[in-house]
């Protein structure tokens, strides 16, 4: 081999060599292009997932202050209606302490009837003796011819 065929070979090589490494930085860029374009349909699905989740952790947020609006709502009715309750069972309570007071009132009332009519029974019942007397004097007296 001559001088000149090796100077051949070598161009050969580095022609060879110089092409191979125009293809692997090709090959490397072409790599990192599609790396970076799966980077960033990676970043563009997790940022449209985050945008989803956001949405629907704000409409569940939503939802659930809604329902706590009302359990409050529900809360302040059912206090009320307690406080209601209470009312009457004040107004209840303070009807029973009256019964007592009222049913005093009414036996009062009775008995000073009874009393009456006891009394009024009592004056018809000597008036009537008195006149069954009386008409007994006068019979007795007809009959044993005095009568004047």
């Amino acid at each position: 081999m001559t001088k000149e065929d090796m100077k051949q070979i070598s161009d050969l090589m580095d022609e060879k060599f110089i092409a191979s490494e125009g293809r692997m930085r090709a090959e490397i860029v072409a790599s990192e292009a599609r790396t970076g374009e799966k980077i960033d349909r990676v970043e563009n699905n997790l940022s449209a997932e985050i945008k989803k989740n956001r949405i629907s952790m704000t409409r569940h947020m939503q939802e659930l202050n809604a329902k706590w609006v009302e359990t409050n709502e529900k809360l302040d009715r059912m206090l009320a209606r307690m406080d209601g309750m209470d009312k009457n069972m004040s107004a209840m309570r303070a009807e029973m302490d009256a019964v007592p007071k009222r049913f005093d009132a009414v036996e009062t009332n009775l008995g000073r009837k009874i009393s009456e009519s006891e009394a009024v029974t009592r004056r018809y019942t000597e008036k009537l003796f008195f006149q069954v007397a009386e008409g007994k004097k006068k019979r007795s007296v007809r009959s044993s011819g005095l009568e004047g």
